[in-house]
């Protein structure tokens, strides 16, 4: 008998222990150790969801939020990551209200910003239906995109390639390309822009040369645009080209509705000096990585 119990005990001890092993210890976010106290944060969770809110306490078991939805405790093991919430702002009834980050401050419609994606980082886009294109970051400098029809034509392609020069809060200059080809014809645009501002407010500014083959062809193309974020979900942009020596320029304004991942871009072209008001429909969604 004091053997069979021995031996029970021996063996649930032993099924204990590689429930424990197969069950690996969940360890404390890295993002979490690198924000201050009281950072607004965005922690998200195991299940999927999504906090927000400022960091009240933490320590290696937990993490306390005070948010919208009040004091909320959280198991360490439970949040997948914490990342900064962006800025927070005083609503009309005296709640304080996270935004969460822009998700699309690389881009304008269809013009880069001087922003390039961190590694890692990608964005699929469908460009008024019939045309996508994808970037992803290969450094927190240096980032490749690529685009055709959606129905995919071997006859049509375009390369995105963008580099960071100079990377500041409120100030960044990059230069990149749009090059690609149509049957046995090749060309594009090589192009300078800088961005001023936060990724919530900023002033965009380009200028472009265009490309035949290999050869510089064309007139210099210069490009003016901006986004201003009204509210947690909606911004409006604006995009604008003029080339030199042109009495006309493509006029883009409209607005992003904006989410964690997925966005989603209404907007009409125009010409300043040709065009019928308001323009042609524009419309593009983006979701992030």
């Amino acid at each position: 008998m004091h053997m069979r119990s021995a031996l029970r005990a021996s063996t649930a001890l032993a099924i204990v222990a590689a429930q424990s092993a197969a069950q690996p210890a969940v360890p404390t976010p890295p993002a979490l150790t690198q924000l201050p106290p009281n950072a607004a944060v965005a922690a998200r969770l195991r299940d999927g969801s999504t906090i927000y809110g400022r960091i009240e306490r933490q320590d290696a078991d937990s993490l306390v939020i005070v948010g919208s939805a009040g004091r909320m405790a959280i198991a360490v093991s439970n949040v997948r990551d914490v990342r900064g919430a962006g800025v927070a702002h005083q609503t009309s009834r005296g709640t304080t209200e996270y935004w969460y980050p822009n998700a699309n401050d690389t881009r304008l419609f269809f013009g880069p910003t001087g922003r390039t994606l961190k590694k890692g980082e990608g964005y699929f886009a469908d460009h008024d239906i019939f045309l996508w294109s994808a970037s992803a970051g290969l450094s927190d400098r240096v980032q490749l995109g690529a685009g055709s029809f959606i129905i995919p034509n071997p006859e049509f392609w375009y390369v995105l390639p963008k580099v960071a020069i100079i990377q500041r809060e409120t100030f960044n200059l990059a230069a990149g390309a749009l090059y690609g080809g149509v049957g046995g014809t090749t060309g594009g645009i090589g192009y300078l822009v800088a961005t001023w501002g936060g990724a919530d407010r900023s002033l965009t500014a380009g200028v472009g040369q265009g490309i035949s083959g290999a050869k510089v062809s064309g007139e210099p193309v210069a490009m003016l645009g901006g986004e201003a974020r009204v509210s947690r979900r909606i911004a409006l942009v604006t995009e604008n080209y003029v080339g030199a020596g042109s009495n006309d320029a493509l006029l883009m304004y409209g607005m992003r509705f904006l989410g964690e991942k997925i966005s989603v871009d209404l907007a009409l072209m125009n010409s300043a000096r040709n065009g019928a008001f308001p323009g042609i429909p524009y419309v593009d969604f983006v979701i992030k990585w």
